[in-house]
């Protein structure tokens, strides 16, 4: 919980990395999940190309990291906020009665 996971950084060309982030996460895991044909010519690529399917699974990866980084970022904070709380009110409940 207080650790904090790394994101691993996919290498990935950059021309594959801004079609991945153009269409987003949802896109590309439904053309790599589905085996759908996809209609755009951009996609087709990825639809034939192992090398740009490793890119992508690789691209998602990455992705999924980068939110469970943040989001255990954000529990930190939170109970670093809880933490100073209760000391807040711990102090001032001993300090009220001297």
């Amino acid at each position: 919980m207080f650790w904090l996971r790394k994101v691993r950084k996919a290498n990935i060309p950059p021309e594959e990395r801004d079609l991945f982030e153009r269409y987003g996460e949802n896109v590309i895991g439904i053309v790599l999940a589905s085996g759908l044909n996809p209609g755009t010519g951009e996609l087709y690529k990825l639809y034939g190309d192992a090398n740009a399917k490793a890119h992508a699974r690789d691209w998602l990866t990455e992705r999924s990291d980068a939110h469970e980084f943040r989001e255990q970022r954000l529990e930190i904070l939170e109970w670093s906020i809880v933490v100073l709380i209760v000391f807040e009110i711990v102090l001032n409940f001993l300090c009220g009665f001297h």
